[in-house]
């Protein structure tokens, strides 16, 4: 499954994590913060451009580290991309839907 930038980056702001996963190609860690900042934390004065394509790695990533600032945990694409469709699923309000019990005059 393809997970897409942006759905890890709204993840990331609702779950209050960071989510971190390795580019396959240089093998430098990739990291979507709990604000849905992506960066690669190296050294770089800027003066360089990034030779990583972030989106390009979290499409062949094949493990995330999910940290909370308490503890780290490691999964599999398959199991964030389940992560990822929860928190994204409409959230629905009681009370508001088709079956909310009309006011009787």
């Amino acid at each position: 499954m393809t997970i897409k930038l942006l759905d890890l980056r709204k993840f990331a702001i609702e779950k209050r994590v960071d989510v971190g996963f390795k580019d396959k190609n240089s093998s430098e860690l990739c990291v979507v913060d709990k604000h849905g900042i992506a960066k690669i934390p190296v050294k770089n004065t800027f003066k360089e451009p990034f030779h990583i394509d972030i989106e390009g790695a979290l499409k062949t990533a094949t493990e995330f580290i999910i940290e909370d600032g308490k503890e780290k945990q490691v999964i599999t694409v398959e199991e964030i991309a389940e992560m990822i469709a929860d928190v994204l699923k409409p959230k629905t309000s009681a009370g508001h839907g088709p079956t909310a019990k009309k006011e009787e005059d």
